[in-house]
């Protein structure tokens, strides 16, 4: 029997403190309001977003966006039914298999490191010079 769970994505530090530590989110237990209703799906538990009895399951729920809304970047999972089951975890665009994200994640975290560390020397070359 699968337990269920409730997973949340915590809100996006859109209010950078200038500190040169990156932002750590607050675990999702703190953050209810984004929470998925695991009594909504008994393959997924916590997972999926679909409601009700359905055969594909999927949610597309998780995004950044821009401070005038636009899309920066979304994930998600789609696992369709059927004689021969198919689960990709997309990330923007691109589709993955399940053991093809970490690879990828990896990537995107030392792209995000790097963009930490660049706004970081940027804000220190605007500090007066002691």
């Amino acid at each position: 029997m699968m337990m269920a769970h409730r997973i949340a994505v915590p809100p996006v530090d859109n209010k950078p403190s200038g500190k040169a530590l990156p932002f750590i989110p607050a675990p999702a237990s703190d953050h209810p309001e984004n929470a998925v209703d695991a009594s909504t799906c008994t393959v997924y538990p916590g997972l999926c977003t679909e409601a009700g009895e359905h055969d594909d399951h999927s949610n597309h729920s998780n995004r950044v966006l821009a401070d005038d809304g636009s899309l920066i970047l979304d994930i998600g999972f789609v696992s369709l039914s059927g004689d021969e089951p198919h689960e990709i975890v997309y990330l923007r665009n691109e589709d993955f298999e399940p053991s093809q994200v970490r690879a990828k994640t990896a990537e995107l975290r030392r792209l995000l490191d790097l963009a930490d560390a660049m706004a970081d020397e940027l804000m220190a070359a605007r500090q007066p010079q002691a």
